[in-house]
């Protein structure tokens, strides 16, 4: 029997005028030879990061969640920060409790603990050496 792994991660996606807005204003500050820039299609904010995930367990997973219920609410972006020497983001203001509270519910219905949880929106990323680009910057 193969088993096959997925990556999972659990995210909140934004309406498209949203996603054009960032892209309006952090456009130039999110440019830079050699970084992954998200593209404005995959634009979100990350709730809970679980890595590779078996497939077969896929299932259970989205019924768990289907337990997950929240009232809506807005964020407001802050500005732009860098982490992990190698991911710029849009830090979060306005709303930041409510996505620690959203991602208290996944975890607690997953009974998992996520003591690493930092509400973002990532723009740019880097997994080689050229992450010290990030960092050049002008903010």
């Amino acid at each position: 029997m193969i088993f096959l792994n997925k990556r999972i991660f659990f995210s909140l996606n934004l309406p498209e005028n949203v996603k054009e807005e960032i892209y309006k204003k952090y456009g130039k500050e999110i440019e830079s030879d050699g970084l992954k820039k998200v593209k404005k299609d995959n634009l979100h904010i990350t709730l809970l990061f679980l890595g590779y995930f078996p497939e077969e367990k896929i299932k259970e997973l989205e019924e768990k969640l289907q337990k997950v219920k929240m009232e809506k609410f807005s964020v407001f972006i802050k500005g732009i920060k860098c982490f992990n020497s190698r991911v710029m983001f849009l830090e979060l203001k306005k709303g930041e409790e409510k996505i620690k509270e959203l991602n208290e519910k996944i975890c607690e219905v997953l009974e998992i603990r996520d003591t690493r949880f930092n509400s973002h929106l990532t723009v740019l990323s880097s997994k080689g050496p050229e992450y010290k680009k990030i960092f050049s910057v002008e903010l």
